[in-house]
């Protein structure tokens, strides 16, 4: 004899099931939210600030200005994605503007994490001209060059036009949010989207690893330069009728070979930045090799996808403390834009300097 079913049961487990399992969901999605809003608040924040107080400084270096050029592709990122996963985890699906207005976005990030790379990739350059060239240096017009140049090489290698005129039938998916994540794609398609990987943010990475290894090698390198020096000296002769205090200073840089304190602060803080965007976007770029070739679909995959995205987000926090921590002009010039806006807002010195202002209305 076989048991009756109690199908009573079985539902009302089933019920309280589904109604558990779209409390967690619902739990997640809250938190998601809340975490994407704090990294949206944080980022503009501190990235307007950098951008600010690096246009107002009376000491434009060139440095500084790829760190602004930098800061404006970060922010660009931030006002694209987080908006969108915002609106994914609210809604379900990006609605705004539909699909057309969709790909643009979708366009329009990857053109600025591709000008974020290449802008790292010319600040290595930078750093590498000024240790192995330590008495010339790359002028304000030339980092502005650079800087063009690095939104025109990612508007070219993420133009889906090119993709279009090689053959490909759909946009090549973007890194940190795609429209058509479920779409599967043809294998020339596929094959596309992965050169755009390569182009916007392998090949960059591969040069300014290699353009910090030498930099990093040249400030480890002992004092080689004080033998070749002293026998130039020797078979002259003579040294050259220069000033003295020219003379003493140029020479002695050149014998002992040592980089400024200065220089060696702004490599250390360079190679951090690059360091950390590298941790932070390789697990992203890893997976979306692999959801390019494979297309997978298991729960765990979404998982580490969500926290690898994540991790690519929080990114654009770090970058502010960074430049605040080892530029000291640049955390001189955000305490006195703080100091200069609390003084234009303090009553004092309105009644001081402005005694219009507090006696107009009397």
């Amino acid at each position: 004899m076989t048991p009756s079913v109690n199908w009573t049961d079985v539902m009302t487990h089933h019920a309280t099931g589904t109604q558990s399992s779209s409390a967690y969901h619902d739990t997640v999605a809250v938190g998601k939210v809340i975490a994407l809003s704090l990294i949206l608040v944080v980022s503009a924040t501190g990235n307007i600030l950098v951008c600010y107080c690096g246009l107002r400084s009376p000491r434009m270096s060139a440095m500084n200005s790829l760190i602004v050029n930098l800061s404006i592709g970060e922010l660009a990122i931030t006002c694209i994605v987080i908006p969108l996963k915002i609106e994914q985890e609210i809604v379900g699906e990006y609605f705004v503007g539909g699909p057309t207005v969709c790909k643009l976005l979708e366009y329009a990030q990857s053109v600025a994490l591709g000008s974020v790379t290449v802008t790292l990739l010319m600040i290595s350059m930078d750093r590498l001209y000024s240790v192995f060239y330590p008495l010339s240096k790359i002028t304000r017009r030339q980092a502005k060059y650079m800087s063009v140049f690095a939104w025109c090489y990612a508007l070219l290698f993420a133009n889906p036009v090119l993709y279009y005129f090689l053959g490909s039938k759909h946009q090549p998916r973007a890194l940190l949010f795609s429209c058509d994540k479920h779409l599967v794609l043809p294998w020339k398609d596929k094959l596309y989207s992965l050169i755009q990987l390569w182009a916007i943010f392998i090949l960059p990475i591969m040069i300014m690893t290699v353009t910090y290894f030498a930099v990093v090698s040249r400030l480890l390198k002992p004092d080689s330069a004080n033998c070749a020096v002293s026998s130039k000296i020797g078979a002259r002769g003579a040294t050259p009728h220069v000033p003295v205090n020219i003379h003493r200073r140029f020479t002695s840089s050149l014998r002992s070979n040592a980089v400024p304190l200065a220089k060696r602060k702004s490599v250390v803080m360079n190679l951090i930045v690059m360091a950390t965007f590298i941790f932070c976007y390789a697990p992203l770029a890893a997976l979306y090799a692999l959801e390019t070739v494979g297309n997978p679909k298991r729960k765990s995959f979404e998982i580490f996808r969500d926290f690898a995205c994540f991790l690519a987000l929080g990114k654009l926090c770090a970058n502010p403390a960074v430049y605040s921590f080892f530029d000291s002009n640049l955390r001189d010039q955000m305490c006195r834009c703080r100091r200069k806006r609390s003084a234009q807002n303090s009553p004092v010195r309105r009644q001081i300097i402005h005694p219009g202002i507090c006696t107009q209305g009397n």
